[in-house]
């Protein structure tokens, strides 16, 4: 057995649930995109079917934990016995809390308890359903169960037939999502929310309320952007959202996947879309429109240096002393060349003897300029391209030294023989006047560009299959923390603009545009992040990054959003503890309506996710898929100075206690960097518990992280 386990403390569920992870692009080369998992609606009456015959809700790999409980439990017997025992005591507050910690599970016990008294009349059920009505009464004040028991008792024989075909029909439906999503296919895709259209209209045709939202949630996922991108009919994927929602609400279910449904299909309505909106007579679309009769802008830029080590108020992992971790140029002996990784037009640098480095300006093969190499941090300039695209770029360096530091550990970074690596940050911008105000733009990402859009990297330090992206940044005149660049940006006192640099930024357009906005908040506790920063998905937005970080509401062009990246940070000097963040398997799409607020979460409760092994007795955690995740779903990664030192526990599955555990601890000197390579420093190493384990859980947890404090995963 084989999977991945996440942590459930705190972390929302996506809006959408049972669903395989989307494809990422090819490791071996930069990413421009980076998405979140596809989760879609089985029903959940299906789901504990599986999980009764399979063990799904036990399986390692989890792409949808949930908040932690007073108790929380995998199967309806365990429920039901606890809500049967709090009954018999009287004790309505812990009947109260055990549905609304396991509200899934409670309602999957309701439908399928209701289906079977359905069947098969009996005092016993008819006592069950009596108790598990009452229950659900005081957890949620709805009378949910009674309606769907009124539903069955009044089914003719006729539509009883029905419901059993659209029951069946409804399980192939479910099980074709994963093959069909995979697929790519848009004409399948479409095919299949066309089927789950018409199960809902049948399903709703005999009153099974339940399962016709169920299946109008899945035709309004299939028919979104995620699959046709700027073809996705928004229209009907706002009415099918509807249609759920209102049939939940008639049943009085205003469960896990109405409140995820109900702020989606509010930002869509509010952005003009669907048979209400149209009815009230609202145009769609919050795209940014170009204004009326204004004529775009031509910016002309000069490069100015920084001191790079001060100013490091802006969105990038490198801006402090941490050179070790740097952007490198890697030269290997006397006569060996390099070039800057992402730079197209730039220099080449020659290793001219074992301690003299030169940079060949003209592409003559000869050295124009000494690149510094006295083991202090100072910065020089080159120059790259040329005609119009002739731009001044300056860089801070330092090299390796004997007794250095990576990862708090002394290691010999000294240049040898056969390889001399050469550190760097950025250290000029470049500057304009915008709007009436100063503008600079930082080439953050260093491609040698002034003001490009993001690419993602894969770091020492991440996860298998995790990117890490970069991005440019720009500073109003006043502004203390600078901004991502974006397509879009803002000038305070002028408005928006749609902006475009040109010439590898030596110029900026800018066209004055009209835009519909709202504003988002970030909030929550524990170590509090430096930047965090979303990307637009859809309707022109798809360019657009802002940071919210800042503390107070942040103007944005309303739609929809998705993590990019973010890092959190304590400490200065040399002592700075990091790590970034990144979307993960339970990190939503986030709806910004217009004129309205968006409420982001994100930090404690702290936990994990990971990958395990329980193939041939023994228990194997993989030590480099250890990443932490908070509140809001965000995944925490490529720790520096910060690196978790987990327990790891095992247990039989459904147990209470361990029954073993192991500490897992990363590499912290030469040998053990001779042993398992340099990235063994980022992660623990992988740990072992011996036995003879069959179905197994998994739990990690760390007392006192530099960063986090305390975490701990659910059992998985």
């Amino acid at each position: 057995m084989t999977g991945r386990a996440g942590l459930g403390q705190g972390r929302p569920v996506s809006r959408y649930h049972g669903g395989p992870r989307a494809p990422r692009n090819d490791p071996n080369a930069p990413m421009s995109t980076h998405r979140a998992p596809l989760l879609l609606v089985p029903s959940l009456a299906l789901c504990a079917l599986a999980a009764a015959s399979a063990g799904w809700a036990a399986a390692p790999r989890s792409a949808a934990p949930t908040a932690p409980a007073v108790d929380k439990f995998e199967t309806m017997e365990e429920l039901l016995k606890a809500v049967e025992q709090a009954d018999r005591l009287g004790d309505k507050d812990r009947v109260k809390a055990l549905f609304q910690d396991n509200e899934t599970l409670a309602t999957t016990l309701v439908l399928m308890t209701g289906d079977t008294m359905a069947e098969r009349p009996g005092e016993v059920l008819a006592k069950r359903y009596a108790l598990l009505s009452k229950s659900w009464k005081l957890a949620f004040d709805s009378k949910f169960p009674r309606k769907y028991e009124a539903f069955l008792s009044r089914l003719k024989a006729s539509q009883i037939k029905n419901r059993q075909d659209y029951l069946r029909e409804y399980r192939v439906a479910v099980a074709k999502i994963a093959e069909v999503t995979a697929s790519k296919d848009t004409a399948t895709i479409l095919g299949l929310a066309q089927k789950f259209q018409a199960l809902g209209e049948g399903f709703d045709s005999i009153g099974d309320k339940y399962h016709a939202s169920s299946s109008f949630f899945n035709e309004g996922e299939l028919r979104g952007e995620r699959h046709h991108g700027p073809d996705a009919d928004l229209h009907k994927v706002a009415d099918a959202t509807r249609k759920g929602l209102l049939l939940r609400e008639d049943w009085e279910l205003e469960d896990s996947f109405y409140k995820r449904s109900k702020p989606f299909y509010d930002g869509l309505r509010a952005r003009g879309y669907g048979e209400e909106a149209k009815e009230a007579g609202e145009a769609p679309g919050a795209a940014p429109k170009a204004k009326k009769s204004v004529p775009s802008i031509a910016v002309a830029l000069a490069v100015e240096p920084i001191d790079a080590l001060k100013d490091t108020r802006r969105p990038s992992y490198y801006l402090d002393e941490h050179r070790q971790i740097w952007p490198t140029v890697a030269l290997k002996g006397t006569g060996s060349t390099a070039k800057f990784l992402r730079i197209e037009d730039g220099p080449t640098i020659i290793r001219e003897s074992s301690a003299k480095v030169v940079i060949d300006q003209d592409g003559d093969g000869a050295g124009d300029l000494e690149w510094p190499t006295r083991g202090k941090f100072e910065a020089f300039t080159v120059e790259l391209g040329s005609g119009a695209s002739a731009r001044s770029w300056s860089v801070l360096t330092e090299v390796g030294r004997q007794e250095d530091f990576y990862q708090g550990q002394q290691m010999n970074l000294m240049a040898t023989d056969d390889q001399y690596n050469l550190y760097f940050i950025p250290a000029s911008c470049a500057v304009g006047e915008l709007g009436g105000q100063r503008i600079e733009i930082y080439d953050d990402n260093i491609d040698g560009i002034y003001g490009s859009l993001p690419q993602a990297w894969g770091h020492p330090g991440l996860a298998d299959g995790t990117f890490q992206p970069e991005v440019d940044s720009f500073r109003v005149a006043g502004d203390k923390r600078a901004r991502p660049f974006s397509e879009y940006i803002e000038v305070k006192g002028a408005g928006w603009f749609k902006v475009a640099a040109l010439n590898g930024g030596a110029k900026l357009t800018a066209q004055p545009v009209e835009l519909r906005t709202g504003t988002v908040q970030l909030k929550g506790k524990g170590t509090k992040p430096d930047f965090f920063i979303l990307r637009g998905r859809g309707e022109g937005l798809d360019n657009v990054f802002i940071d919210v970080a800042g503390g107070k509401k942040v103007d944005v062009p309303a739609g929809r959003y998705e993590l990019h990246l973010g890092m959190v940070s304590k400490g200065k000097g040399m002592q700075r503890s990091k790590a970034v963040i990144l979307p993960g398997p339970g990190t939503p799409l986030y709806e910004v309506p217009i004129d309205g607020n968006l409420v982001v979460e994100y930090g404690q409760p702290y936990g994990f996710l990971f990958e395990y092994d329980a193939d041939g007795g023994n228990v194997t955690v993989e030590g480099k898929s250890v990443q932490v995740v908070g509140k809001g779903g965000e995944v925490y990664d490529r720790f520096y100075n910060c690196v978790p030192v987990v327990e790891a526990s095992v247990r039989k599955k459904g147990g209470k206690r361990a029954a073993a555990s192991v500490s897992m601890r990363p590499v912290v000197d030469n040998q053990g960097v001779a042993d398992h390579g340099w990235a063994a420093m980022w992660k623990p190493l992988d740990g072992t518990i011996e036995g003879r384990f069959e179905e197994v859980e998994v739990q990690l947890a760390e007392k006192k992280n530099k960063l986090f404090g305390k975490v701990t995963s659910d059992w998985k």
